[in-house]
């Protein structure tokens, strides 16, 4: 059934429905906190804003930006557990806004637009993650000023909207230090990409320009991202082989092993791919032992339909919407290779899948409905 005016399957219909169930989870998690999503960290992150509101707290570190956020919109209203889960909501409404025009942007089809829309509703580990005090709604709507940028730069050809990406790159990098690098390396593919579009190579002076100020900021800001990912000092492998033993010392049913000991940038190099197919995958049927795992099973499948689409859009589609499906695609896996370089729980991998989950509908319902 096409979706039109009046018609129940239309795209305004489907966040309609994801916002009422966020704000029934929200509600629910304010008053009884009866949410699986409601752990250590949402609870961490709503206590921490009240004694910062509170005056309790005024330490200032640079990871901590989303409580003293969170803390001074409760200075200034109430320090209200309802209020933070409100905030959350209206992080996921504001993404949710951005991605219908950016689906516009990619010329789906409006029968495309309401079934993406509609996964991106009422995926589950979404709703439970974006409707409680978690930095993961905002995370995605930083991703999303940054994507919807890019994607104005390649339609308009204006780089006017570099200020947008530019400021949500640093919301990226202000809500967690592994986001500031795939931020950066996002609007350096944004550059690339605008180069191809225009048709011609860049000079090399140009060129040059954009391979050196990304290496120039990625120099300045290293420090700054090993800090607040890793707690860190030492290279990246023996950082990332140190987080993974430290985290192993804490037995939890959710972990799960590479098999692999980074001991060289060889180790490193055969490390990515085998942690990124495990993060995307995990927990495999053999490893269920609990009923949420199920659902994180089903999940993991719709992701592993979503990537094959992805790969029959790149193939089908003329030039002009391949260059913008591997755009999108590009920025979707420069995040997720990110979060699975240093996640080995697939509990944190659902809540690390959704700043990056738009993209992939992005890709995959851009994919020809019939193929030549």
């Amino acid at each position: 059934m096409r979706p039109g005016p009046g018609k129940l399957f239309t795209v305004n219909n489907a966040i309609a429905l994801g916002l009422m169930l966020r704000l029934g989870m929200a509600a629910s998690n304010g008053l009884w906190g009866s949410s699986f999503a409601v752990g250590p960290d949402a609870a961490g992150f709503h206590l921490g804003a009240v004694a910062y509101a509170s005056g309790i707290s005024s330490d200032f570190q640079f990871s901590n930006i989303y409580i003293y956020a969170l803390g001074t919109v409760y200075r200034w209203l109430m320090p209200s557990l309802i209020l933070g889960n409100a905030l959350s909501i209206a992080a996921w409404m504001a993404s949710a806004v951005l991605l219908v025009q950016m689906m516009k942007m990619m010329e789906l089809a409006e029968e495309q637009q309401f079934v993406a829309m509609l996964l991106f509703a009422l995926l589950p580990s979404s709703i439970l993650i974006t409707s409680v005090t978690l930095r993961e709604p905002y995370q995605l709507l930083a991703v999303h000023l940054v994507v919807y940028a890019a994607l104005k730069i390649h339609v308009s050809k204006s780089w006017v909207y570099w200020t947008l990406l530019l400021t949500g790159a640093a919301l990226m990098a202000a809500l967690h230090g592994g986001l500031f690098v795939a931020g950066l390396a996002i609007a350096v593919i944004t550059l690339l990409f605008s180069s191809i579009n225009k048709g011609g190579p860049y000079s090399p002076f140009k060129l040059g320009l954009i391979l050196f100020i990304p290496f120039l900021l990625t120099y300045a800001g290293w420090p700054l991202f090993m800090e607040t990912m890793f707690n860190s000092e030492l290279e990246l492998g023996e950082a990332l082989q140190a987080r993974q033993d430290n985290i192993w010392q804490q037995l939890a049913r959710a972990h799960y092993s590479t098999g692999i000991k980074i001991r060289s940038d060889a180790d490193l190099l055969l490390f990515v791919p085998v942690a990124l197919f495990q993060y995307m995958f995990q927990p495999f049927p053999w490893r269920i032992s609990a009923l949420i795992d199920w659902a994180l099973v089903l999940e993991n499948s719709l992701r592993f339909f979503l990537l094959y689409k992805v790969v029959i859009a790149l193939y089908y589609l003329p030039m002009q919407g391949k260059k913008r499906v591997a755009f999108v695609s590009a920025a979707y896996l420069v995040i997720e290779t990110m979060w699975a370089v240093g996640t080995i729980n697939w509990g944190t991998a659902a809540r690390h899948h959704i700043p990056a989950f738009g993209l992939l509908l992005l890709g995959a319902f851009s994919c020809p409905r019939k193929l030549r």
